[in-house]
């Protein structure tokens, strides 16, 4: 017989939201996942500026490849010339970075740090 499979929702302690969903075998394994997806979060959120930039760059280089095999002695259709503008704008567009999980993080740790000071005080 198939164990049921562990449910885990994690609500933002700010908002309210769900912010995190686990679906696995155990309890142990969603605090493990829970664990390695805050650790992900605040690797993308402090390399986000790396991120966009590699995105831009490859967009660039994307449009300059199809630029480069058009032949030089014909002229772009006005089809080709919307794509063209299309891909250089987002190539330049300001990506938002969603932050409610990073908040989220941010505001557990802050509070478990507050909560340890209270215990050291607690123990004296």
């Amino acid at each position: 017989m198939k164990h049921p499979k562990v449910i885990v929702i994690r609500r933002s302690c700010l908002t309210g939201k769900v912010i995190w969903v686990y679906r696995g075998p155990s309890k142990g394994a969603a605090n493990k996942a829970y664990i390695r997806a805050c650790h992900k979060e605040v690797e993308r959120v402090l390399n986000w500026d790396k991120i966009v930039a590699r995105r831009q760059s490859v967009l660039a280089r994307t449009l300059a490849d199809m630029l480069a095999q058009v032949p030089v002695d014909s002229a772009l259709t006005p089809e080709q010339q919307d794509a063209a503008k299309e891909l250089q704008r987002i190539a330049h567009e300001k990506l938002e970075v969603n932050l409610d999980f990073y908040n989220h993080i941010m505001e557990e740790r802050r509070r478990r740090e507050e909560d340890k000071k209270i215990r050291r005080k607690m123990k004296v």
